[in-house]
């Protein structure tokens, strides 16, 4: 299997929940990212990330409003917590 341009790194998709968030999360799981995927809506979210295989070693899920700087501050150091770098922000 050829290696894709996003094997290892880790992507950040804000209002993952459904829509064009949920499947920039998926695309780039599918292409070997780790994905932190955030929205205001958790139960959407979660709903969303059921994908067979997705374990929280690759997929985290966090109830963030992007319109709050602290939420996004704190989903921001979740996400270097968890996978010790951030490579893409969306």
């Amino acid at each position: 299997m050829q290696a894709s341009r996003f094997d290892g790194k880790v992507v950040v998709v804000t209002e993952a929940g459904s829509g064009i968030g949920a499947a920039c999360a998926e695309r780039f799981y599918n292409e070997g990212a780790y994905a932190s995927s955030s929205d205001i809506n958790l139960e959407s979210l979660e709903s969303a990330a059921a994908k067979p295989g997705w374990t929280p070693d690759h997929v985290l899920m966090r109830g963030v409003d992007s319109g709050i700087g602290d939420d996004v501050d704190r989903n921001i150091a979740g996400t270097v917590g968890h996978f010790g770098e951030i490579d893409v922000f969306l």
